[in-house]
């Protein structure tokens, strides 16, 4: 049985929390509602194992746009006579639509650095002759 890989793309709906598998490893859960506003749409759980795209969605909060990528599991369900479709991503890859925050340098860290208007220090414009008189002695 080959898995189906999907694209899905929404906001999320409920917050990324870390838990640990039965066989304790550690992963990231959250859901993701896709479509409609106005409480109609899908929701997809999505887990995330691998560290970095687990950073990724714990970054992230409610209400957060962004897109998983990686395979689908579909499972049936009754739920008050009614059949419905639960939907799980495994995410290999998130993209969140907001940008990572950039770290901050302290003012001490600014002070150190060089500034790119200092002059650049002076290198020698011509070899020392006595180089040249080695290339003198050569046979061609």
């Amino acid at each position: 049985m080959s898995a189906v890989q999907v694209l899905v793309s929404g906001c999320l709906f409920k917050a990324p929390e870390e838990r640990t598998s039965q066989a304790g490893r550690r992963f990231v859960s959250a859901t993701i509602k896709v479509g409609g506003d106005s409480g109609t749409g899908e929701f997809w759980a999505c887990l995330a194992f691998s560290d970095s795209t687990q950073a990724e969605l714990l970054r992230l909060g409610v209400g957060d746009a962004l897109s998983a990528q990686g395979s689908a599991k579909f499972e049936l369900y009754q739920n008050g006579g009614e059949v419905r479709i639960s939907r799980t991503i495994f995410a290999n890859a998130i993209l969140p639509l907001r940008a990572a925050p950039r770290e901050r340098r302290s003012k001490q860290a600014k002070a150190e650095t060089p500034l790119l208007d200092q002059p650049a220090p002076q290198r020698p414009t011509a070899p020392p002759d006595d180089l040249n008189d080695d290339l003198d002695d050569l046979p061609f």
